[in-house]
């Protein structure tokens, strides 16, 4: 026996691949091997059946009548294979119309298994044993499998043809073959794993020879560690006293680079201070040279730091506005502001805020100045948006209030006896149109409102017809706008949506009025809505004066207008700003192409999203 523990697993491990490998070719090689003749079995009935098919045309649900007469000459043919013991044709109702034992023609078929899975279309095979029962109740003395093949055409199901494949030989054959496999793979296994024993037998000897000869170095091994462990304790009491001094020098030494490397924290402190803040620094002496400055500052003043400390100012700048609103700031040894203008890595323009402060020593005496650039370009736009947004406001609230003054000033004037009943429609409908013009933009403010301050739009969604809303919504353009062509392109889709139809209405208003806005008189705007899969997608088209890519950029920023001037046309720049917020609150996108002078289109895509029944 093996006397190594590692040896003896090896052995025992390779003794139990031998039994698994053997134990694997029977339990799976060989059910393999059988389940492929079942399959070879199965490909030759569908084969019968394909052929029994394609050459009678069967195209029609087959019984006595329609079955063809030369069937016989046919499957005569085909029972010319040695191993087909029976084949049998069935009606769809599971009536045997032809079998080549003519006593079965007439007998119907009513197990589950024709009528359940055969009759949709599904093969049915079994694989039956010598001296079993067939899946119809029959005793058989040989190997078989039992198949039937559905015959369909266009889906649907015109009968069936069954066949009895004998293959009690195949079997027979396979089984000699596990046998013989078993049997010759077992001597090999045994040969080799006598091998293995031989050669881990002389192994085993090997290595318990080279433990002993382990054995007998550790014990000198032991001896010398003694005799090494007395020589080195004369040693350490030498190199203990050694150490003292060491000590002693290494502590002055140690004491002299903490403070370095103190003075080098403090410095890298400082360093990494200044690059951390994002203002401009500037750091003058009482001489105004430059001590020191950040990177920001030298993107501001666009002066590299290895280029400025140590020179003056008047040296370092040259840019005669930039120098003269430093020498401004310098002027005054007091705490001032000045506002300027530079231009950043990017080569936009950018508005800074400078602000000095006197740099004083312990003492209180004055040795310098620090100047604090900070970029206040956002703050400067923003207060230009807000004044420009309440002139702007001003204006369009202003307008309609002015005419629905006039209007109700005329109404309530002492003249309004004297006013025909037309004049009389006509000033209550301006006075309604320009209420609802303040409507909408007290509504659009409201929304952008909202959505800004991360609150939901009040969206009510229900059933309705898109097209007949988009129609209805053209019909009423169509009345107010007799100078331009609207059309409505009408799909013959299903126009079902569940959405806001409120809401709906004021996205469509807003692309409409923008659409006439912008499109000079005579032109036409488009308007189609079609089915795409779970989406409808509504385009909106007008060949107007279009926009440029820079303009179509900001089409979705608030109180942004593509023309400020005072020519353009009334509005504050909101509408596609609210109509976008509405569209994604339905879980839906808009997108715009725009080009100028080829006009612009507008495609948005809603969510389909109807309530289940």
């Amino acid at each position: 026996m093996l006397k190594t523990r590692l040896l003896s697993n090896i052995f025992l491990a390779a003794i139990l691949s031998v039994i698994v490998l053997l134990a694997y070719l029977y339990i799976f090689i060989h059910p393999a091997y059988s389940e492929l003749l079942t399959e070879n079995a199965e490909d030759e009935a569908v084969r019968f059946a394909s052929f029994l098919v394609a050459s009678q045309n069967i195209n029609a649900p087959i019984n006595q009548i329609t079955l063809p007469p030369e069937i016989e000459d046919e499957v005569g043919q085909l029972h010319g294979d040695e191993f087909l013991i029976k084949l049998r044709i069935f009606s769809p109702q599971g009536e045997i119309v032809y079998s080549t034992l003519p006593k079965e023609i007439g007998t119907i078929n009513k197990y589950p298994y024709f009528h359940e899975q055969v009759a949709t279309g599904k093969i049915y095979s079994k694989t039956i044993q010598m001296n079993s029962m067939t899946a119809e109740m029959e005793m058989v003395s040989t190997d078989l499998v039992e198949t039937y093949v559905p015959i369909m055409a266009g889906g649907e199901f015109l009968g069936a043809i069954e066949t009895y494949y004998d293959i009690t030989a195949s079997i027979k054959k396979t089984t000699a073959l596990m046998w013989h496999s078993l049997a010759l793979l077992g001597s090999l296994s045994l040969i080799l794993i006598s091998l293995l024993y031989y050669a881990l037998h002389y192994a085993d000897l090997s290595i318990r020879a080279r433990k002993k000869a382990e054995e007998k170095l550790l014990l000198a091994n032991e001896e010398l560690e003694t005799r090494v462990d007395e020589r080195a304790g004369e040693l350490l009491t030498a190199n203990t006293n050694l150490c003292h001094e060491i000590t002693e020098r290494t502590q002055a030494q140690m004491a002299l680079s903490e403070a370095l490397t103190e003075m080098h924290r403090d410095k890298e402190k400082i360093s990494v201070i200044l690059r951390s803040v994002n203002d401009g620094l500037l750091v003058m002496d009482s001489d105004d040279r430059i001590v020191l400055m950040n990177g920001a500052a030298e993107t501001i003043i666009a002066v590299a730091q290895t280029d400025a400390v140590g020179r003056p100012l008047s040296e370092v700048i040259n840019n005669d506005r930039l120098y003269d609103t430093f020498s401004t700031l310098l002027a005054d040894k007091f705490t001032t502001t000045v506002d300027f203008e530079s231009f950043d890595t990017a080569g936009q323009k950018r508005v800074y805020q400078a602000r000095t402060s006197q740099l004083r020593n312990d003492d209180g005496g004055v040795h310098g100045i620090i100047i604090l650039m900070q970029d206040v370009t956002q703050e400067r736009q923003l207060e230009q948006m807000k004044t420009d947004f309440l002139a702007m406001a001003a204006h369009e609230l202003s307008t309609p209030l002015t005419t629905i003054i006039g209007y109700a000033e005329l109404l309530h004037s002492e003249d309004f006896p004297a006013l025909t009943p037309k004049i009389q429609q006509e000033s209550l409908e301006f006075i309604h149109n320009k209420a609802n013009a303040l409507s909408r933009i007290v509504d659009d403010l409201l929304d952008v409102s909202r959505a800004e301050s991360g609150l939901e739009l009040s969206i009510n969604k229900v059933s309705f017809d898109l097209n007949q809303r988009l129609e209805s919504m053209v019909k009423e353009y169509k009345k107010r706008n007799s100078s331009h062509f609207i059309l409505f392109n009408q799909s013959d889709n299903d126009g079902e949506i569940f959405a806001d139809p409120t809401r709906f209405d004021q996205v469509l208003d807003n692309l409409l009025s923008n659409g006439l806005k912008y499109t000079p008189a005579g032109g036409h705007i488009q308007i189609s809505n079609r089915r795409d899969g779970d989406f409808h997608e509504i385009t909106i088209t007008d060949d107007g004066i279009g926009m440029t890519p820079g303009q179509l950029e900001h089409i979705f920023d608030k109180f942004y207008r593509a023309d400020a001037s005072n020519t353009a046309k009334p509005g504050i720049g909101l509408g596609m700003s609210v109509t976008k917020h509405i569209i994604e609150g339905h879980n839906g996108t808009i997108a715009v192409t725009s080009e100028p002078g080829q006009g612009t289109q507008v495609i948005i895509r809603l969510p389909h999203l109807l309530p289940q029944q």
